[in-house]
């Protein structure tokens, strides 16, 4: 098969830590596929925030329910973000997390997880997620999120899970090293079901869902068969035309201003970003957060340049 060279002078820097590396990780085969799960609870805040400002504007200000869906849920770490971020919209909003790892979706309904001790000396290993449990929070949105995973996890004493399949120790130090479980009631609306990102026929009937999520996962399909081979990373010949069935299934599934997300690293993952633009315009879709840089004031505008990464996409009616 005919292949493109990706190189990340970044990725390659780090042959032990995948450059989005965020919290709790361990590896699952599916067939021939190699799955790195590599994921926290709220993990990418700034999108999180922007896309609930639209939902709460577009529908639950009026009195809608919406369905959430999260692609390439892992281990349920950001299915249950999502729970924990509309948490005063229980009633009106259902999520579901959906992954090709059986091993990932078993793991997501038990909603147990190692988080890392954010005192541990682990030096470029740090979790994002450390201060939910680690004590120190530095800004109002962490203290925020703190309260809210203390109000649906609690601790689990008896130390890490021995059929856990995680990464628990990074150069000689245990950096998970506290278990925290779902609490018994808590994100009721969320469920977890296996699925394919390109066969969602199986998973939700045509325009339901008001949110798709599909995050810094999009590498394992268009680069799978040199992901099997080793850590560089090939576009595949036939790489857009997995672009266009994601494209073309989620038009189908979201209603009319729906959004589809991508993860905000993707470009920095071997994913042609261009292709994924211009394939997405040709779906029906329209680059929703392309004028606004994701800081810390998330209103800034910048000129609008159809080079600049857009992670955000509204389904045009």
């Amino acid at each position: 098969m005919k292949t493109n060279l990706i190189f990340n002078q970044t990725y390659l820097n780090f042959p032990k830590n995948n450059l989005n590396f965020r919290g709790e990780n361990f590896r699952e085969y599916v067939g021939n596929i190699k799955l790195i799960h590599e994921t926290s609870f709220f993990r990418e805040p700034q999108t999180d925030e922007f896309v609930k400002e639209y939902l709460e504007e577009t529908f639950l200000s009026k009195d809608i329910p919406i369905n959430i869906a999260v692609g390439a849920c892992s281990i349920g770490n950001e299915a249950y973000s999502q729970a924990m971020l509309y948490d005063e919209y229980t009633d009106k909003v259902n999520i579901l997390g959906f992954d090709i790892g059986p091993k990932s979706i078993e793991r997501a309904k038990k909603g147990v997880y190692l988080m890392q001790n954010l005192y541990t000396d682990t030096r470029t290993c740090i979790s994002s997620d450390a201060y939910l449990v680690g004590g120190v929070v530095k800004t109002k949105k962490q203290k925020q999120y703190s309260e809210l995973f203390d109000k649906y996890f609690a601790r689990i004493p008896d130390g890490n899970p021995k059929d856990f399949e995680s990464r628990s120790i990074f150069r000689g130090s245990v950096i998970f090293e506290k278990v925290y479980g779902l609490k018994d009631g808590m994100a009721k609306n969320c469920s977890f079901e296996l699925g394919d990102i390109r066969k969602l026929d199986a998973l939700m009937e045509d325009e339901s869902a008001h949110c798709i999520f599909f995050r810094n996962a999009l590498y394992h399909l268009v680069c799978a068969d040199s992901m099997r081979r080793g850590s560089n990373r090939f576009l595949q010949d036939n790489s857009n035309e997995i672009i266009r069935d994601i494209a073309t299934q989620a038009n189908k599934k979201l209603v009319d201003g729906g959004l589809f997300v991508f993860g905000e690293n993707e470009n920095r993952q071997g994913v042609n970003v261009k292709n994924v633009y211009r394939i997405m315009q040709e779906c029906g879709f329209e680059p929703f957060n392309t004028k606004y840089r994701m800081t810390n004031s998330p209103n800034q505008k910048l000129a609008y340049h159809e080079s600049l990464y857009t992670n955000v996409w509204r389904k045009v009616g």
